[in-house]
């Protein structure tokens, strides 16, 4: 691996930990309402919501495992 092609996975890397971070936070706020709200359909909402955010957490995971990361 080249210097520039090892700079370039070092940022590819600093972006999923970011993104994780923040998928994280937006799940944490919906676990919070769909608590607190658990009988309305908003509370249900934010239940399928964290679902979809699971869901499309496996997918980047695989995508990780494909790139080596």
């Amino acid at each position: 691996m080249d210097l520039e092609t090892e700079h370039q996975a070092i940022d590819d890397i600093k972006r999923w930990i970011i993104a994780d971070r923040s998928i994280s936070r937006l799940e944490g706020a919906l676990q919070v309402v769909a608590d607190t709200e658990s009988d309305t359909d908003l509370g249900r909402d934010c239940l399928r919501a964290i679902n979809t955010i699971n869901m499309l957490k496996t997918h980047l995971n695989i995508i990780r495992i494909d790139l080596n990361y």
